[in-house]
């Protein structure tokens, strides 16, 4: 379970900071409405962040299938599968954080 158990308290990490920097956008969102909409499309425009902000989404549905990998078949499904269940919740959280601060136009 220790492996299982890295993977999920890193992923807990990763949901935190998303979460943490969508509230903080869209709070200075508010605050300056168009001007930091732009400067958010000229942040997402660099090709390091655009990497970044990939790989964020990418690990939404690799952390739950790692921590499946390295709890299943050690331990009790009454045991695995909660943990497995509160990761994908994470998931969640974590990707409709990330979509929500992505800037788009319509």
């Amino acid at each position: 379970m220790t492996g299982a158990r890295v993977l999920l308290y890193a992923h807990c990490l990763v949901a935190i900071a998303c979460t943490g920097l969508t509230v903080f956008a869209l709070e200075r969102k508010a605050q300056f409405g168009g001007q930091f909409s732009s400067q958010l499309e000229d942040f997402f425009a660099h090709p390091v962040v655009a990497w970044v902000y990939l790989s964020c989404l990418l690990s939404c549905l690799v952390f739950p299938a790692g921590v499946a990998f390295k709890a299943v078949g050690r331990m009790s499904a009454w045991r695995w599968a909660p943990a497995v269940a509160a990761d994908a919740c994470l998931a969640l959280l974590q990707y409709s954080a990330l979509v929500i601060v992505y800037p788009a136009r319509y």
